[in-house]
C-alpha cells in the first residue's frame, strides 16, 4: 500500500504540466498551470537557442574547470597553513620546555 502510495506521488512530481494558462480577471493578468474560465493556453517554448546553450555549455565547463583550480589552490595553501601550524606549536612547546627547565634551575639555585 505504501509503495503504490509512494509511486503515485512520484508519478504526480515527475509529469510535468502540459500547458499553461493565460487568466485575466478584474485587469489582471496571471499565469496557471490550471485553468480558469476565458483562459487562454500559452504555448511554453525552449527560449535558448542551440548556439546560446553550446555557448552555455562550453561556459560551464570553464568555469567548472577554474573552480577545481581554485578548489586545488586553497587545499594547497591550507596544507601549507596547517604545516606552519605544526611547526609554531612544535617551537612554542619547545620554548615552554626550556622556560621550565630554566626556572627549575634557578629554584635549584643553578
Amino acid at each position: 500500500m505504501r509503495y503504490l502510495l509512494l509511486l503515485s506521488l512520484l508519478a504526480a512530481f515527475a509529469i510535468p504540466a502540459s500547458a499553461a494558462y493565460k487568466c485575466e480577471a478584474n485587469g489582471k493578468i496571471t499565469y496557471s498551470d490550471l485553468p480558469c474560465p476565458n483562459a487562454r493556453v500559452v504555448k511554453l517554448d525552449d527560449p535558448v537557442a542551440p548556439e546560446e546553450a553550446s555557448s552555455a555549455e562550453r561556459r560551464a565547463a570553464r568555469d567548472k574547470t577554474e573552480l577545481q583550480g581554485l578548489a586545488y589552490e586553497r587545499h594547497k595553501q591550507e596544507a601549507i597553513a596547517d604545516k606552519e601550524q605544526r611547526r609554531l606549536a612544535r617551537l612554542s612547546g619547545t620554548r615552554q620546555k626550556k622556560v621550565r627547565i630554566t626556572d627549575a634551575k634557578k629554584k635549584m639555585g643553578g
